[in-house]
């Protein structure tokens, strides 16, 4: 009994020890933390939604630059929040873009979709589909690791540059 009391009595002054420091020693923005580098770039630990040069990359899922700012940065107890936040390096000043470069115009192709590809083809007395039968899908292809092409998924061309396919499509393990 006294050795869980004991223990009861460390964990509760830990956290009153971790909560003054959280109180007395921080200033300015809660999730301010200490100064970190990111690619060269100086910065400031902050919570993702006080950093908007990452949120592209939380949006498009993009771990690899997640991953480089956080391993600098680490996680911090906040306020009001029951697990540590994961804070990111977030650079001081303004440098290179890194949204993508805004779409052009749609284009109002006169023949958009039509294709001559296999014409008039018949299998079993039925006429064969044809590529412009279905001018706004798409098959995605994965080849990992220079194997043989799987094509597994498929999706809806939006423009000349986006395609909108399901989100089981673009994990890390692939469809």
């Amino acid at each position: 009994m006294e050795g869980a009391l004991c223990g009861s009595v460390v964990f509760w002054a830990v956290l009153a020890v971790i909560s003054a420091q959280n109180i007395f020693f921080n200033t300015g923005s809660s999730s301010k933390i200490s100064s970190c580098d990111l690619h060269g770039r100086s910065g400031t630990c902050k919570q993702v939604f006080e950093c908007p040069e990452h949120i592209p990359h939380v949006r498009a899922r993009n771990l690899t630059a997640l991953k480089a700012a956080v391993s600098n940065c680490g996680k911090k107890l906040v306020p009001g929040n029951a697990r540590p936040v994961p804070l990111l390096c977030c650079p001081d000043s303004d440098g290179p873009a890194t949204a993508a470069p805004p779409i052009a115009q749609f284009r109002n192709h006169p023949l958009c979709g039509d294709s001559e590809f296999a014409p008039g083809r018949v299998v079993g007395g039925e006429p064969v589909r044809q590529l412009k039968d279905f001018p706004w899908m798409a098959i995605l292809k994965w080849a990992p690791d220079g194997a043989k092409p799987l094509y597994r998924c498929g999706g809806a061309v939006l423009n000349e540059r986006w395609v909108l396919t399901a989100a089981h499509c673009i994990t890390d393990n692939g469809p």
